[in-house]
């Protein structure tokens, strides 16, 4: 393990080597389980065009699904004919999957649609992010625009499915395209999705030997490599770099795999399937550092062959847990290896001593050592912007635990790893604890408990869900008085009073009066105006299509870790005009935990 990531070991070390309203989830997304090519045409032609009412004045019809010619036939027979499905129609999942609804881009210009996809990130740390990244580029909806624009937007989306990791997802949409939609730039990525998977004969079996296209020469070369066929596969490569093909990494790959002993520089932005492919083949091993900016997708795969890294697994292996790629188990025992390696001494890495937290808790033999244990992890964590994904690792440690007072403000951390990991049974439970203690003890316990209700209300209501919290005139003095202290009050209190009132609570202007002197020294993190010009329009018009893609764009990479409180209370409305009110509950929620408010 390395410790070139740059963590907050403080107070992690010494712990670990000494040693109630109910909250009801909303529903959720179903299971997927794709059902046709374009799911929820028939279901869902009333989100185009209702029965009796003329389609809207002016509206794009070229190439569309629905264009017919309506002849009649003597008999009084209607003959309709359908055109052609656009290829960017297509998708796994409708709205009774999680879809986002086949009237996704109701409205939207392709080249906004086009646009959007290819600007959408393919990870992120945020969990909600994802399963809208993920549905974003799965619903099957109405596409207007001509076949080539089409095409090209399902391109796009395969090539993010690929990049984000979830290449199965893209082998299925590939499999389900109608045999017109199939263009060698589809045969080439069905083909590179299998050499990622390490499914190199199923890869060569794609392969059109007799293309003049560079992916399926390489291929080719890469197959007679492969098989031994060494003179044609150098003849081929040379007369691809005469041709002024410049692929340095390629060459060097093929070069190492004819038996030559070249060195091989990795250009990690843009490696593809194939050059993971070779270089596994190749028997090469590499610096985990080489891989740090590749695409998801190609790191989850390189990890599947540990064999190619000689060192940062550690890094790659926390990056692909916190954008989903990586089960919790795997990374609990790569943490804990990492722990017991430096056991003999003081951890010297935030690996190592999360690794040395975690055997504590498993060896922990009461609850209230666990508990101990825990509250040690989850501070370190949320200091090193590690809560969600090292709470993964120990959330059955956690569901285990009668509540109680075990430890100053483990409850807290308690009931948010519960909530964030959908444990919502557990969770209620120790949201009772936490209410009945504010009725407790004496007049200092009382106020500290009052004190950490006034949290866990913030956090159920951003949450949503049913619930007895409720936003009303003195909750917002509660709040203040529970985080006096934080020098981070303002910025707090900004950001939960603009998710409330984008959340749909009604923030007073006695409140915004109230919260006036905390505001006047808080700072604001990022932000774009120009996206949220936009996505506020889109909003106003409930294009839900432009309204996500918007929304993915502001949120980036981090989620709402980032994000200023404004820009993300714009997303949050925008998110609930079009419908998606559990997404932007569960994002303000995300949020929240990032601030560790």
């Amino acid at each position: 393990m390395i410790s070139s990531r740059n963590k907050t070991l403080v107070g992690g070390l010494a712990l670990c080597l000494t040693a109630s309203v109910l909250f009801v989830p909303g529903k959720g997304a179903a299971t997927e389980k794709p059902r046709s090519l374009v799911p929820g045409f028939v279901q869902e032609q009333n989100d185009q065009t209702s029965p009796g009412q003329p389609a809207e004045a002016g509206s794009e019809r070229s190439g569309g699904a629905l264009d017919r010619e309506v002849p009649r036939s003597r008999e009084g027979l209607i003959v309709e004919r359908l055109d052609a499905i656009n290829p960017a129609s297509v998708g796994l999942i409708g709205s009774d999957d999680g879809g986002l609804g086949a009237s996704l881009w109701r409205g939207t210009e392709p080249r906004v649609i086009d646009l959007l996809y290819s600007g959408m990130p393919t990870s992120s740390v945020s969990a909600q992010t994802r399963d809208l990244q993920r549905r974003f580029l799965l619903t099957g909806a109405l596409v207007p625009g001509s076949q080539e624009v089409g095409q090209s937007i399902l391109e796009t989306r395969l090539r993010k499915l690929r990049d984000a990791g979830l290449g199965a997802d893209a082998v299925r949409m590939l499999d389900r395209l109608p045999l017109g939609s199939k263009t060698a730039a589809t045969d080439a990525l069905h083909a590179d999705l299998a050499l990622l998977a390490g499914e190199n004969d199923k890869a060569c079996a794609l392969r059109d030997a007799a293309s003049t296209d560079s992916f399926q020469v390489k291929l080719d070369i890469f197959c007679k490599l492969l098989a031994e066929d060494f003179d044609r596969a150098e003849l081929g490569a040379s007369l691809l770099a005469e041709q002024g093909e410049k692929d340095p990494l390629f060459f060097a790959l093929v070069a190492r795999l004819a038996g030559g002993e070249g060195a091989v520089k990795v250009a990690q932005d843009t490696l593809s399937g194939l050059d993971v492919a070779m270089i596994r083949a190749a028997g090469l091993s590499l610096d985990g550092a080489a891989f740090d900016r590749a695409p998801s997708g190609v790191v989850a795969a390189l990890m599947k062959a540990p064999s190619v890294l000689t060192s940062g697994q550690g890094d790659l292996a926390f990056r692909l847990a916190r954008e989903g790629l990586l089960p919790a188990a795997d990374l609990r025992a790569l943490l804990e290896g990492a722990g017991k390696a430096d056991s003999k001494a003081a951890p010297s890495s935030v690996d190592a001593v999360y690794g040395a937290l975690l055997k504590a808790v498993s060896d922990a033999s009461s609850a209230s050592a666990k508990a101990e244990q825990l509250e040690t992890l989850f501070s370190l964590a949320s200091a090193n912007g590690d809560f969600s994904v090292i709470s993964a690792l120990v959330i059955d440690d956690v569901a285990g635990l009668e509540p109680d007072a075990y430890v100053a403000n483990f409850e807290l951390q308690a009931l948010k790893a519960l909530i964030l990991h959908n444990r919502f049974e557990a969770a209620s439970e120790w949201e009772r604890h936490i209410r009945r203690s504010a009725l407790q003890g004496n007049a200092a316990e009382r106020l500290a408990a009052r004190k950490t209700v006034a949290k866990l209300d913030a956090y159920l209501l951003l949450a949503g869900g049913q619930s007895l919290s409720r936003w009303n005139q003195s909750s917002l003095v509660g709040w203040l008085n529970a985080v006096a202290d934080d020098p981070e009050q303002a910025s707090k209190t900004e950001f939960l009073l603009l998710s409330l009132e984008a959340l749909g609570y009604s923030i007073s202007a006695e409140d915004w009066e109230e919260a006036l002197p905390a505001a006047l020294s808080a700072v604001s993190g990022t932000s774009n105006g120009v996206l949220e010009r936009n996505l506020t329009a889109a909003a106003g018009n409930r294009r839900v299509g432009e309204v996500v893609g918007l929304s993915l764009a502001l949120l980036g990479k981090d989620g709402a870790e980032t994000l200023s409180s404004n820009s993300l209370a714009v997303v949050l409305s925008g998110l609930r005009a079009v419908g998606l009110e559990r997404e932007a509950g569960r994002l303000a929620f995300e949020a929240a935990l990032f601030r560790n408010l």
